[in-house]
């Protein structure tokens, strides 16, 4: 008479925490797999899952953000840089706020445009 063994699903927080379990230990994945009675082609799926979903959330080196405030002085000193209003920001821009609202300027823009979009913003605060 054979045996049917039920194989066990694990929920999301279950491969969470085993995943950290393996990367805790001084195991391989294949020891680590076969102490716990793991399928190892599961555990490899889960650990690309949560690998993947970490990077997600990682921001990207490439891009950084900047807190900018917004001042009027009023006055201009000798070392003001003179920026023409066609002059243009060659990378793509992204302006967002703490509400959600994002602005993104994908193929850059021109400082003209720049400007009148933060007179805008500024009038809406």
């Amino acid at each position: 008479m054979s045996t049917i063994s039920k194989k066990r699903c694990r929920s999301e927080q279950e491969w969470r925490s085993l995943i950290e379990a393996y990367q805790q230990s001084a195991l391989s994945k294949a020891a680590f797999c076969k102490a716990h009675r793991l399928s190892r082609s599961n555990f490899y799926i889960w650990e690309r899952y949560f690998c993947s979903a970490e990077k997600d959330r990682k921001p990207s080196t490439a891009s950084a953000f900047i807190p900018v405030s917004i001042t009027d002085t009023g006055a201009t000193t000798a070392k003001a840089q003179v920026i023409a209003p066609d002059d243009r920001i060659k990378s793509a821009l992204q302006l967002s706020n703490n509400k959600g609202l994002r602005l993104l300027f994908s193929n850059g823009c021109s400082y003209g445009e720049l400007q009148n979009v933060m007179k805008i913003l500024q009038n809406a605060a």
